[in-house]
This record gives structure tokens, sequence and C-alpha cells, in this order.
């Protein structure tokens, strides 16, 4: 295993996706042309792949792990593209926006089968992560402060309580703590979803064929990464957050009262969606 750790980094000179070991040693930059306002990251752990949503550019891109084979899976119908998440059992890609249109999408992670799967009593879906043991999908709503769960086609909806996300927490804690294996089925003479190498003609750097199940191997899941996953969502579920929102520091407080992080004002971007984010700056003519 790599061991790496991945992450944006935007500032005010310029944007760039690095990683390093989890050690701290070899830090190296991936990307640092072409981006505007990288955010949610997510890896492929069983094809080697990278993806991110780039709220600036509203695109989601992919590429190697190493960097490499860099290409736009999404360049339309995106507004503020926020999180992203994979499933690697079925080959899919998972978004969250809260732009214009706010809603959580899914696309085959060969760039085919796009569907927007939630659309309705949604308006800023902010945290994103997938539940592989139950089949679900998991998002944080940031304006109407609530932790929500759907089926992976987006049916099912249901809305967590308190109690219910700590208790749900608590069992996932224990159920990742331990080295879970998986082993899928396939079809005689099928492909696997990962398999294949990268050529002009692909859409992403491993190009999945289908999205059944398939034969991805033995893989020991990302235990610290759904840790920390499950441990965001049941912070978010547990806070009470008052009627007049408090902003951190380092963040923007918009006239709605929505927080974005401050150096998204005055980036010619309407990111509080009243853009009162871009009010009193400086124009250059």
């Amino acid at each position: 295993a790599e061991q790496m750790i991945y992450w944006t980094d935007v500032t005010t000179q310029g944007s760039m996706i690095r990683r390093m070991q989890m050690n701290g040693t070899n830090m190296e930059v991936l990307h640092r042309t072409s981006l505007s306002n990288p955010d949610g990251l997510a890896v492929d752990w069983v094809g080697g792949n990278l993806y991110w949503c780039d709220k600036g550019r509203d695109t989601i891109e992919v590429s190697k792990l190493n960097g490499a084979y860099r290409t736009v899976l999404v360049n339309s119908g995106l507004r503020e593209p926020r999180a992203v998440a994979v499933d690697v059992r079925y080959g899919y890609l998972y978004w969250s926006d809260w732009g214009d249109n706010p809603h959580i999408g899914r696309i085959g992670m060969d760039g085919t089968d796009r569907k927007i799967i939630i659309e309705d009593k949604i308006t800023w879906p902010n945290g994103l992560t997938l539940d592989f043991v139950n089949d679900r999908i998991y998002w944080a709503d940031a304006r109407e402060d609530y932790i929500e769960f759907a089926s992976l086609d987006g049916t099912s909806r249901h809305t967590g309580n308190g109690s219910e996300m700590t208790e749900m927490f608590v069992a996932k804690l224990g159920l990742f703590r331990s080295k879970r294996k998986y082993k899928t089925k396939t079809t005689p003479g099928a492909a696997s979803p990962h398999a294949g190498s990268v050529t002009a003609r692909t859409t992403v750097a491993t190009r999945p064929t289908s999205r059944k199940k398939s034969a991805v191997g033995t893989e020991e899941k990302p235990v610290l990464q759904m840790f920390l996953h499950f441990f965001y969502l049941l912070q978010l579920m547990l806070v009470n957050c008052a009627a007049e929102r408090t902003c951190e520091p380092y963040q923007f407080r918009c006239k709605n009262n929505r927080c974005v992080p401050g150096r998204w004002q005055c980036d010619y971007d309407n990111d509080c969606g009243d853009n009162s984010d871009e009010e009193k700056c400086r124009k250059c003519l």
C-alpha cells in the first residue's frame, strides 16, 4: 500500500493538489495548472485513481494517484460542486452540488450513466460519505442543519436524529476497526471494472466497463477514512445551531448567515448565494 495522504491547497497565489507519505515525508505537488478552487477529494484505492471537484471551474476531474492522465469527467450542469465519494465495488462516483439547483448526482467512473439521484428538499449538501455495509449514502445539509441518508440510488431517504447517529457511529467504529475484507462475484468472461489501461480514447485514468459486482479482488477497507467520515458526520449532528450562525475566524459570514471560507471573498464567484461575498470588492478595470 502507498500509505499516502492527499489534499487540496487553495491560496491567493494559486491552487494545488498535493500528497505525502503518512509519516510526513516525500511531499509532492500532483496538479498546479488549470485549477481554480479544488474542493472535495476522493481516492479510488482499487483502480489507483484520484477524483476531485473544482468549484471555480465547475468540473469534476480524475487522474492517476501520481497525477498522470488527468481528465475532465464532468464539465456541464455543475454550479457549486462541493464533495465527492467513490464506490469502487460498483464503479460509481457521487458528488454534491449546492449551487442554484442543489442536488446529489451519480456517474459511472468511466463517465457514463450520469444521473441526479437527489434534488428535492435539499439546499446546501455538504459532507458526503458512503456506507458500504448497508449500501447507503449520507450527506449533511449546511443550510437546513441536518444529516440525511438514503439508498445508493437516492430512494428511501431518512433524516437521522442525534441518538440514532450516535448508535450508528459506535456500530460502524466497531465494525470497521476489524480488518474486514470483501470479495465480489463476476460473470464468466466479464472484465473487472478497474481493468485496462489508459488510451487516448478513454475518459478516465482506469476505465470501468461495468457497474455490476465485479472481481475487484480482495481489498482491505480504508478503516481510517471511514472512521473520520463518520466522526465528522456525528459532530455535525450533535452541534446545536443557533438561529444566528456564528462563523469561524477564518470564514466570511454572508448576509444570509451562510459561512464560507474567507479566501472565497472577492473571487468573482457568488459563493454565498446572495452575492454578499462579492460586494464592496475593488473592481479592476
